[in-house]
């Protein structure tokens, strides 16, 4: 997947069209309102993750999830209309995309999913896409899930380098909020 990121950024092609439904999902889980001057498009990160891992059946099934809202394959069986085995397979492969997490709660395999972290990666972009404009088309991300930070970083060893100098900075102080330790 992080090649044919690469290789789309290197190659300069503009994503115009692409799966509406792996679209929405991406601006579902940013909490972005689709045509809104700030949501996801075909070229962003958030969707270009999504888009080789997710089919539509999956986005559908995830689309009926809220951000940390812990749901059972009957829970979203009921509010997609689809059967309980269907949902429970789109659930699952889901989890194994690493969109949404499962775990057994009261018996009953129950699923959820986090956000993405928006910022940081954006100001290392800037930062040293000032010295090096490449580093502007990175389509590196960073999330959260449940009490584990992610960060998809470029395939270039020194622009990891970089990005991971940037990061360090903020670990410590990302941890002391994940775990709700306020020190302000």
């Amino acid at each position: 997947m992080a090649d044919t990121i690469n290789e789309q950024a290197k190659s300069g092609e503009n994503k115009s069209e692409g799966k509406p439904k792996i679209l929405a999902l991406a601006n579902h889980i940013g909490r972005k309102k689709p045509g809104a001057k700030d949501a996801y498009d075909y070229n962003a990160p958030e969707y270009l993750i999504l888009e080789p891992v997710v089919t539509d059946d999956m986005a559908e099934v995830c689309m009926t999830m809220a951000i940390r809202e812990k749901v059972t394959a009957e829970t979203v069986s009921a509010r997609t209309g689809k059967t309980v085995e269907d949902c429970y397979q789109q659930l699952l492969e889901l989890a194994d995309a690493g969109v949404c997490f499962v775990n057994i709660i009261d018996g009953k395999d129950t699923f959820w999913y986090d956000t993405w972290v928006p910022g940081i990666m954006e100001m290392i972009r800037m930062k040293y896409g000032m010295q090096f404009p490449n580093a502007l088309i990175s389509r590196s991300i960073a999330g959260v899930a449940g009490k584990t930070l992610i960060y998809v970083l470029p395939g270039n060893p020194k622009a990891v380098k970089e990005y991971s100098d940037e990061i360090f900075k903020t670990v410590e102080h990302s941890f002391r909020m994940l775990y709700n330790i306020d020190e302000h």
